[in-house]
């Protein structure tokens, strides 16, 4: 992501957050933690090689033959927030029940096979995962129990830094033959929705362990990509090379917009323009960590 995105998520926390930091101390709080998040619903994946360097997968599509030509066809689907994440966040209480929070997050991201093709002498596969950093501005709301003390958080995510990265390979076992493809998926400004649940006890005066559920809802839109990697392997010989260098603009830089123009009738010798894709990112998860009191 550009500067811009990470100067638009900081301001909009900014904006939330106005005034907290010159509260008093006694009601701020700074909360650490790790968890992971599981698939939540599912959606087709994305086109993950546009221009066919894997010349025979298709996305969302898993195919498997067996010794006698039998075919099976699978559909793929799911999202790409399956994954690890890390944080530590800002909060400040207003009053025993209602506060605000701040939250930094570290993802993470599983790799996802979105393509394959398996049969005895041939292979495809491709996967597809996410990494990134999001700000989460949040609102807080607590019932104040001395003790176990249920909560929740309702907060707007904010990616400022990460992207999207596709590996592929297609094996030819007949005839010693292997490529290997990667890329990078780059978003534009985008804001999702992140509903917490949780519970927090006290061990001392200064410090709670709490444990969360998180409902995640994020829908990335791509703005941009690129083919970074693209080799040709001949087994027979144990030789690599690049194949980089004989590819066109347009088949290893991307664009995409609202409204893309037939492929045919653009200039090979510039970036392809594709149509909008979004990338699904939600999930359910679950956390858990520390809160020191400032």
């Amino acid at each position: 992501m550009k500067v811009k995105n990470i100067f638009n998520g900081f301001l909009l926390a900014g904006l939330m957050f106005a005034g907290v930091f010159s509260a008093n101390a006694q009601d701020s709080y700074v909360r650490v933690g790790g968890g992971y998040t599981f698939k939540s619903g599912s959606s087709p994946y994305n086109n993950t090689d546009p221009v066919g360097l894997l010349p025979e997968s298709e996305a969302s599509i898993g195919v498997t033959v067996n010794n006698q030509g039998e075919q099976s066809v699978e559909f793929l689907s799911g999202t790409l927030g399956v994954g690890f994440k890390g944080f530590i966040a800002y909060g400040y209480m207003f009053n025993e029940h209602i506060g605000v929070d701040l939250g930094i997050n570290y993802f993470h991201g599983s790799e996802t096979e979105t393509a394959f093709i398996d049969a005895p002498t041939y292979k495809e596969s491709a996967k597809s995962y996410i990494r990134g950093v999001d700000v989460i501005p949040a609102l807080v709301l607590s019932l104040g129990k001395e003790g176990l003390n249920p909560y929740s958080r309702l907060g707007v995510i904010v990616p400022v830094a990460g992207k999207m990265t596709v590996k592929g390979y297609a094996l030819d076992i007949e005839n010693q033959e292997r490529y290997d493809l990667e890329g990078e998926v780059n978003p534009t400004f985008s804001l999702g929705f992140s509903g917490v649940f949780g519970v927090s006890y006290p061990v001392s005066s200064k410090m709670k362990v709490f444990v969360e559920t998180e409902i995640k809802a994020l829908s990335l839109k791509s703005k941009d990509a690129s083919v970074t990697k693209y080799d040709y392997t001949d087994m027979s010989a144990n030789q690599t090379q690049s194949l980089m260098g004989f590819l066109p603009t347009a088949a290893k830089e991307y664009v995409f917009e609202d409204v893309a123009p037939n492929p045919e009738d653009q200039n090979f010798n510039e970036p392809l323009v594709l149509p909008t894709q979004y990338v699904n990112a939600s999930g359910i998860g679950f956390s858990a960590g520390i809160i020191l009191g400032l």
